[in-house]
């Protein structure tokens, strides 16, 4: 369970996946000249409505550039009240 389903958690959410994808990037894994073009990041109010926010739910969304030849690859992380993780591929 969630202490504030906001936009504290929200941006703790995107802090930590921005670390991990920024190393990914600094080590050639990701395509692009920037972080920019190697990665996107989308967890707050636009993905979160409040709806979510009401069943306890937050969704993170995040597209990815491989180094290797592929398009964007969108993963969507949903957390649940009860504690679940949910990962979605587009």
């Amino acid at each position: 369970m969630f202490d504030n389903n906001g936009p504290e958690l929200w941006l703790t959410i995107y802090r930590g996946v921005n670390s991990v994808l920024f190393e990914a990037f600094q080590y050639g894994a990701l395509k692009g000249s920037r972080p920019e073009e190697a990665y996107r990041i989308r967890c707050d109010a636009t993905n979160n409505t409040a709806e979510m926010v009401d069943l306890g739910q937050v969704l993170c969304e995040i597209e990815v550039a491989p180094a290797a030849p592929m398009e964007y690859v969108l993963l969507r992380l949903s957390f649940g009240g009860d504690g679940r993780l949910e990962v979605f591929e587009s």
